[in-house]
């Protein structure tokens, strides 16, 4: 797969979500008003940090039209999720991201697919990461902020997900959503930043001030 850069790629920032099998949790897409929600120096809230291979203080998007595209096979219901998820993205940052065929010239083009676990784990292993990734986000950046991400999915277990719990699928686009923004993990289990997938997953107070902080103001 081709991805495509707008200038020169200094660095590759990566975000996977490990699987544990979780049960449903009513209300879990819901985006609540944050209120009373400690902040770090750096601007995420306390707990959360930036993805790992960007700068100390964080990588913001480049301004302009931010496209997403679905490509390759989808499972049943996978394109369903993904656009519910990038809705809650727009929602979380008040950005306008479009399918890209509605878009002219991308700025900032998300790719997203849906891959075997065996091609999810042979990618996730070039970044360190281990053979129990569900979702892996490769993000490029450079010195004017991140120029594009691609998104790798399983397919084996959004296909068990997504006939069992669509929830759960949306929150793990929305994780990689957020890595594609330049947003890391969050320590709280309750977080959908958090590394792993939790009987407490949602959209918590704190999510919503760490997505708007990695927001750019354009």
């Amino acid at each position: 797969m081709t991805i495509v850069t707008i200038v020169a790629v200094t660095a590759i920032a990566i975000g996977g979500f490990r699987l544990v099998w979780d049960l449903a949790t009513p209300g879990r897409l819901d985006i609540p008003v944050p209120k009373d929600v400690e902040v770090q120096a750096n601007g995420l809230p306390v707990g959360y940090e930036f993805a790992a291979a960007l700068s100390g203080q964080g990588d913001k998007l480049m301004c302009g039209p931010i496209s997403w595209e679905l490509v390759g096979e989808v499972p049943p219901g996978g394109r369903t999720a993904v656009m519910e998820a990038v809705e809650l993205l727009s929602t979380l940052t008040g950005l306008t991201v479009q399918p890209a065929d509605q878009v002219g010239i991308a700025a900032v083009p998300f790719t997203l697919e849906f891959v075997s676990a065996s091609e999810l784990a042979r990618a996730a292993a070039g970044y360190g990461g281990g053979n129990e990734a569900i979702g892996l986000a490769i993000t490029m950046h450079s010195s004017v902020g991140i120029t594009s991400s691609q998104i790798l999915l399983s397919e084996p277990f959004f296909s068990a997900a997504l006939a069992s719990n669509e929830d759960q699928a949306v929150l793990v686009v929305l994780h990689e959503l957020g890595h594609a923004l330049g947003l890391g993990h969050s320590a709280d289990p309750s977080s959908v930043m958090y590394p792993y997938l939790s009987a407490q997953g949602r959209i918590t107070d704190a999510d919503v001030v760490a997505f708007k902080a990695v927001t750019p103001s354009c």
